[in-house]
């Protein structure tokens, strides 16, 4: 069976509307996957920049241990129990090898950064 010039339109005008339509669907997709670019280089950033505030407070925190046991004469115990609950005597050994770790790296030539305290 042949075909008519009308059934030729119809075709046309149905294949146009496919195409705009997949048209459409790749722009809003090209969207989604800027947005969600964006979004996943903000989380990124976000998570490094926490890590790094983490380890500047965390080396504070190293150097007053460091201070009660070498400089005060405090056994680690000790200046657990002078620190309150919410430090551990397993924490404060961490703590305590995040001290040595900067020190290695100060001996070294790495700069330690000191964290600004605001009121």
């Amino acid at each position: 069976m042949g075909q008519t010039k009308g059934d030729q339109s119809v075709r046309q005008t149905a294949r146009q509307a496919a195409l705009s339509s997949q048209k459409s669907m790749r722009v809003e997709r090209e969207q989604r996957e800027k947005r969600l670019s964006g979004l996943g280089v903000t989380v990124t950033v976000a998570l490094a920049e926490r890590d790094h505030q983490v380890s500047i407070w965390e080396r504070q925190a190293s150097d007053a241990l460091r201070k009660m046991v070498e400089d005060e004469r405090l056994t680690l115990n000790e200046a657990v129990d002078w620190c309150g609950p919410d430090l551990s005597r397993t924490e404060a050994a961490r703590l305590r090898r995040v001290g040595q770790d900067s020190a290695d790296e100060t001996e070294a030539g790495a700069p330690v950064e000191r964290p600004s305290v605001e009121s």
